[in-house]
């Protein structure tokens, strides 16, 4: 079982979020390597219209995805620190994260 070297496991990880500006081109659908990028399902909410979805459990923080979108000008992918999509413990390290600020919270 090969261990994991300091340096890695303090890498800082990252995964792809969808911003509301999205085509709906499909682009990273088709590059994305890990396959965790797919077209959302119809949704009669007008509040919800991206029309990609990214399964954040699966996404590996490449950043392919987001240079594809960059390269079409459209910009609508960004790849954020995983601890701001999933506070806790980060599973894959043991390291605990810092949990997030919640906006308009009263907690």
């Amino acid at each position: 079982m090969r261990v994991p070297s300091e340096a890695s496991r303090d890498r800082q990880r990252f995964v792809a979020v969808v911003k509301e500006d999205c085509t709906g081109c499909n682009a990273c659908v088709d590059y994305c390597l890990v396959d965790c990028i797919e077209p959302a399902p119809p949704n009669p909410d007008p509040r919800s219209p991206i029309p990609i979805s990214v399964r954040e459990d699966e996404c590996i923080g490449c950043f392919v995805c987001a240079k594809v979108c960059e390269e079409l000008a459209v910009n609508a992918i960004r790849l954020v620190p995983v601890a701001e999509v999933f506070p806790g413990p980060d599973r894959r390290s043991g390291h605990h994260r810092a949990r997030p600020p919640v906006p308009n919270s009263t907690l």
